[in-house]
This record gives C-alpha cells, structure tokens and sequence, in this order.
C-alpha cells in the first residue's frame, strides 16, 4: 500500500477515537513522517471508495488479509531427499552438458551440477539451461571440440 493513504488511514482513525468532528478534506502538512513531501489532499468520498474495494462482505466487515504467497521450496526439499535415499555423490570438473530432444532442440547446460550413483545407475544434471536448436548446439560442440 501507498505509504500516503496509510498516513490518511491512520489519522482518520485518530480522529474517529477522539469524537473530534471530521472535515471533508484532510491534510497530512501537519504529520512528522511526511519530511517535505507536498501534502496529498484526499476527499472522504476517496477513501470511501478505496476502503470498499478491499472489502469482502457488506459494512462492518473485516478487510480481506493479504495472502501469502507461497514458495516451491518444498519441492525442492522432496527432490533432494529422493536423491539422498539414491546415494547420489557430485561428480565436479564437468563444464557443460546437452540434451538433445526428439523435436529438434536441445537443452543447453553451461555449467551443470551433476550428481551420480553407480549402485542404482542414476544420473542427476541440475542447473540453469538455454534451450537451443541442434544445429546451435552442435556448431558449439565443434568449437569446443576444436579448442581442445
């Protein structure tokens, strides 16, 4: 939310506990957090408006709460426990790695985390890729080829 209409919200609540006769405009010129910023001058017709767009039901009802959003990280951690139960260990030095898909692209991997079990003959390639075409990819394969 606007730090401006939060320091409206606030002051109209000052004046509604106070019994203090409200006005059809408010200035924030006099609030201490303002630090010389141009006053906003805000209707009640205003705040009317923005208080019934975050409620859910009719007057007197509760404001709707904010919803958390939630991250993937738990999928990440399933994942990483399934790999664990496999005995995967890290295989470091590898600098790139390609996959080549069945319509003509590929899914390039320029620095890959390869991790590897050879009990269960797993192979797990994690990381950022770029997807390319095969004819992209195969000209880097040759200058990579090349510079060796």
């Amino acid at each position: 939310m606007d730090d401006d209409h939060s320091n409206v919200a606030v002051l109209l609540l000052k004046n509604k506990a106070q019994d203090l006769p409200q006005h059809d405009q408010i200035n924030l010129a006099d609030d201490p957090r303002s630090k010389g910023m141009p006053a906003p001058t805000v209707t009640k017709e205003q705040l009317e408006k923005r208080a019934a767009q975050v409620r859910l039901g009719g007057k007197g009802t509760v404001r709707r709460t904010v919803k958390a959003h939630h991250k993937a990280a738990g999928d990440d951690k399933k994942v990483q426990g399934v790999l664990k139960k496999l005995g995967v260990a890290p295989i470091n030095d590898i600098d790139e790695a390609i996959f080549y898909k069945s319509d003509g692209t590929s899914m390039y991997f320029a620095k890959p985390k390869v991790q590897a079990s050879m009990q269960s003959q797993c192979f797990v390639v994690s990381g950022p890729y770029d997807q390319k075409s095969a004819a992209d990819t195969a000209s880097l394969v040759a200058a990579t080829a090349a510079a060796h």
